[in-house]
Order: structure tokens, then C-alpha cells, then sequence
């Protein structure tokens, strides 16, 4: 499957369109960026693009990776203890602490 796609992108950037055959691929049966361009403009334009799309997909990689990495992110900080917080009438039915709340022990 990823192997046909990169064929069929490699013949796109080569200029020929993968359904029809080259040789009978005339001027007016292929369709261009604009009515004055010629297809080796075309092509150099799409090469450029495609070069733009991938340094730009892996520069907002790195910097998710990088921001899902570090471990210091800015927006955390100790929430006050304010008297109206997690107040509890009646104990849960699994125990004292909340159900995904992590309970410290001392080893």
C-alpha cells in the first residue's frame, strides 16, 4: 500500500499523471497550475511545495515531541488549598480517596 503511493507521488512530481500513459498525454489533456506556466515551471513549483510541506511537518514535529517531552511544562503549579475544595459528605464507595486520584504511601 505506502509503496504504490510512493510510486504514484514519485511519477506526479516526475510531471506525468499515473492513470494516463505519458505517451499519450498531450498538452491539452494535462491540467496546469496556470494557463502560462509550462510544465517544467509546474513541476519546479510542485518540488518546491512538497519540500516546503515536509521541512514544515517536521519542524511541528520536533517541537510536539520536544513540548510532550519535557517534563517542566510552564502552565504547572501547586493549586491553592482553598476550604471549599473536595469537600465530602459521605465516604466513596471504593475508599477515602477519589477514583483516579493517586494515593501516596510511604515505602
Amino acid at each position: 500500500m505506502a509503496h504504490a503511493a510512493r510510486q504514484q507521488l514519485s511519477s506526479i512530481l516526475r510531471g506525468h499523471h499515473p492513470r494516463v500513459p505519458l505517451a499519450s498525454a498531450g498538452p491539452s489533456s494535462s491540467r496546469h497550475f496556470s494557463a502560462t506556466a509550462s510544465r517544467e515551471e509546474n513541476l519546479k513549483e510542485t518540488k518546491k511545495w512538497f519540500r516546503v510541506t515536509a521541512v514544515g511537518f517536521v519542524g511541528v514535529f520536533s517541537l510536539a515531541v520536544y513540548n510532550l517531552m519535557n517534563p517542566e511544562h510552564p502552565g504547572e503549579h501547586e493549586r491553592p488549598e482553598y476550604s471549599y475544595l473536595r469537600i465530602r459528605n459521605k465516604e466513596f464507595p471504593w475508599g477515602p480517596h477519589g477514583l483516579f486520584e493517586r494515593k501516596h504511601h510511604d515505602h
